[in-house]
């Protein structure tokens, strides 16, 4: 499809609240039905101090209710939940993990981790047969947190006794993963993690799909190239421009102000995923008339023959608008272009 083409709860309340707050342990018999979760503390658990509690009904009733309100956030969607599950449920260090195009799972949002962290932090495609079906929260047992914690900087993994993997489904299909190194519902019953994902599940699940999952899911192996790449290419496009009779020309565009603008509005999202999936998305959006490269930074050359009926600002304001919209971007301000002729393309490559 080209550029210019567009690509185109029952919230029942007192059922899983009500389960959930059924099931806690170590309840005191006076307490109400929204006292705060109380385990043991053992070497595995880290202790609880007077703000360190969180309610799971009130907590859960209030994400669900946020996510009734949600947006239009596109392909950032696994961004903001997180940052309302670190809001809600007091994610202090955590990772939101969606599916890579080579199998297993990788972060797009995170938050308390170091930079290594951040970077090494994944499902390997066959841990996620640690999820099972999908439909129960799992607590990683000590060769499975191993595993995970073995990823992490030197710093992270001291200070990651427990892991709790929250998987989202739709369709049958898990869609992300929540990995919960730091938070007071790691010292919850597993019963109640377990509820946590079935009354979350559903309406985030939905919520990932249409908004990241539909639209990744339709992609071909990435066509983005490096600058490494240029001689091939112009050479490639200088024998067709030849044969129709047309030139070559380069649009280069600068996606600075959109992933600026992205950025604030997603704190916890990764800068280098986010990246990685415009430049994957402008590849997709202009390979029927355009390739794409990346010339470093947080700019991309779309080189082609020159369309007779799509001038470089109509392109550049086509990728502007229709990537605001795939990303859930609504004040998007255009996109900085310049134009190269085959010259100036010889000259850099």
């Amino acid at each position: 499809m080209g550029l210019t083409d567009r690509l185109s709860r029952n919230d029942k309340e007192g059922s899983v609240f009500d389960r959930a707050l059924a099931m806690r342990t170590h309840r005191s018999e006076d307490a109400g039905d929204d006292a705060p979760v109380s385990v043991p503390h053992s070497e595995s658990t880290p202790p609880v101090s007077e703000d360190d509690q969180i309610v799971p009904g009130a907590a859960i009733r209030s994400l669900l209710k946020e996510l009734q309100m949600q947006r239009h956030f596109g392909i950032t969607t696994p961004s903001h939940l997180f940052s309302l599950m670190h809001r809600h449920l007091l994610v202090r260090k955590g990772a939101f993990l969606v599916p890579h195009r080579d199998g297993g799972m990788i972060p797009i949002a995170t938050a308390g981790l170091d930079r290594t962290s951040t970077f090494r932090i994944r499902l390997l495609d066959e841990e996620t047969a640690w999820l099972g079906t999908g439909k129960s929260a799992v607590v990683l047992d000590d060769a499975k947190r191993a595993k995970l914690v073995d990823r992490l900087s030197r710093s992270d993994r001291r200070q990651t006794p427990r892991i709790a993997l929250f998987p989202f489904t739709h369709l049958r299909k898990i869609v992300a993963v929540l990995a919960v190194l730091d938070s007071p519902i790691l010292r919850m019953d597993p019963n109640v993690l377990d509820v946590i994902v079935g009354a979350l599940s559903e309406s985030a699940g939905r919520l990932l799909f249409d908004g990241r999952q539909r639209p990744m899911d339709h992609r071909v192996r990435t066509s983005i190239f490096r600058t490494e790449h240029l001689p091939d290419i112009i050479t490639r496009l200088e024998a067709l421009a030849h044969s129709e009779g047309r030139d070559v020309e380069s649009i280069d565009i600068n996606l600075t102000p959109l992933i600026d603008t992205i950025m604030d509005a997603h704190p916890h999202l990764d800068r280098s995923r986010l990246l990685e999936d415009i430049l994957d998305t402008t590849a997709l959006l202009s390979e029927s008339a355009h390739t794409a490269v990346h010339t470093g930074s947080h700019r991309v050359s779309l080189i082609g023959l020159v369309q007779p009926s799509a001038s470089a600002e109509l392109i550049a304001h086509a990728l502007t608008v229709t990537l605001s919209s795939l990303f859930g971007c609504t004040h998007a301000e255009p996109l900085p272009y310049a134009t190269r002729n085959l010259e100036d393309l010889h000259r850099e490559a």
